[in-house]
C-alpha cells in the first residue's frame, strides 16, 4: 500500500508485492540483458529530451513520491504506430526496432517511446515500481539493494525475484524479447 509520512515522503516498509513473475518466466528470460536493453532505453529518453529543443515540454516526465509516472500530455499527439519510414502501421512495433537516430528527427517516436515507457510502468506492482524508479529514475541513486531489502523488510531471494521481475516485465511489455 502506498502511503506518504508527514513529510510526503513514501513509507517504504508498507509497499506490497502482488504480481511478481512466475519463477518459470524469470527463468526463460534473461534478467541481465533486459536490465541493459532498458537502460538503453531510459538514455534514449534522456537523449529525446535534449535533442527535441523545441518539443522539451511533452517529453518531460517524473515519478513523484506516490510512484505515479507523470507526463505532459501532447494534444497534438496521436496514437499510432509508425515503421522507420513513417508508414502507419496497424500494429504496435517493439521499440527496440527504432534506432536513436529514428527518434533524432521524429517527435512523435519521442512521444511513443515515453509513453510505452509510462505505461510499461504503471503495470507494475508496488515494489516493482520502487525499484524501477530507485535505480533508473533517481540520479544518483538513493539506495542500494541492501537498504531497499532492509526498508522493506523481505529476504533477499524474495528482493531479487521482485527486481529481476520488474525488470523483464518492462522488457517484455516494451517489446525486449531477449531471450
Amino acid at each position: 500500500m502506498i502511503k506518504l509520512d508527514v513529510e510526503s515522503k513514501l513509507i517504504v516498509s508498507l509497499l506490497e508485492i502482488s504480481t511478481p513473475l512466475p519463477s518459470k518466466i524469470l527463468e526463460d528470460n534473461d534478467y541481465n540483458k533486459m536490465k541493459m536493453e532498458f537502460k538503453k532505453i531510459v538514455q534514449t529518453l534522456i537523449n529525446n529530451y535534449y535533442q527535441q529543443f523545441s518539443y522539451q515540454n511533452f517529453l518531460k516526465y517524473d515519478i513523484n513520491e506516490k510512484l505515479e509516472f507523470i507526463t505532459i500530455s501532447d494534444p497534438g499527439y496521436k496514437e499510432e504506430c509508425f515503421d522507420k519510414y513513417g508508414r502507419i502501421l496497424k500494429n504496435d512495433n517493439p521499440v527496440s526496432t527504432y534506432t536513436n537516430q529514428d527518434y533524432k528527427y521524429d517527435i512523435l517516436l519521442c512521444e511513443q517511446l515515453l509513453y510505452r515507457v509510462r505505461d510499461s510502468y504503471n503495470n507494475l506492482d508496488e515494489v516493482e515500481k520502487f525499484i524501477i524508479k530507485c535505480f533508473e529514475f533517481n540520479n544518483p541513486p538513493k539506495y542500494t539493494d541492501e537498504s531497499i531489502m532492509e526498508e522493506l523488510g523481505i529476504y533477499k531471494d524474495k528482493y531479487y525475484d521482485s527486481k529481476k521481475s520488474a525488470y523483464i516485465k518492462m522488457g517484455i511489455q516494451l517489446g525486449l524479447n531477449i531471450k
